[in-house]
């Protein structure tokens, strides 16, 4: 469980996202600890980073 709220989860992933420059249909693995991945395993952020 992450223990965010899902505005929070969900703007999280739109600052991750933007920043690896991936578009919104792009696919991105979320891991229990916060850290993100693309489609090819690059960590690209973590969801307790972003603000």
């Amino acid at each position: 469980m992450l223990d965010l709220t899902e505005a929070d989860v969900g703007a999280a992933i739109h600052s991750i996202k933007a920043a690896a420059r991936l578009r919104g249909a792009d696919n991105i693995v979320i891991y229990d600890n916060g850290d993100v991945t693309d489609a090819r395993g690059e960590e690209i952020g973590n969801l307790y980073d972003e603000d």
